[in-house]
């Protein structure tokens, strides 16, 4: 939950809701990713760019009969997978940092 007064573009509307999908995709693939990380579809400036697919998405991981086949599917749509390495937003830092995430993926390969 986000703080009702904080007036952050990036916690609310179509701009988290892309987030939060793309996010939540890793981690059904075994790669949960820090909330300020990003990359891909998410680095875009337009959150409803790929609103269709994003419903899509949404559409079948949220059925309970969602298979690990359907969820490797979409996890390899342009901009969707996690790189090796994610920018990363996060508020301990003034600027932006390049994150090598890359044994957390190679975990999620082997696992």
């Amino acid at each position: 939950m986000v703080a009702p007064d904080l007036a952050e573009p990036y916690t609310r509307s179509w701009l988290s809701l892309r987030h939060h999908l793309v996010q939540d995709l890793a981690a059904l693939n075994k790669a949960e990713m820090l909330v300020w990380d990003q990359w891909g579809i998410l680095n875009e400036d337009d959150p409803l760019r790929h609103a269709d697919l994003l419903d899509q998405l949404a559409r079948v991981t949220s059925r309970p009969e969602c298979s690990v086949t359907e969820i490797g599917y979409w996890e390899q749509q342009d901009g969707m997978r996690a790189p090796p390495t994610v920018t990363s937003y996060s508020p301990a830092h003034s600027s932006p940092l390049q994150i090598d995430v890359s044994q957390v993926l190679d975990g999620m390969l082997t696992a």
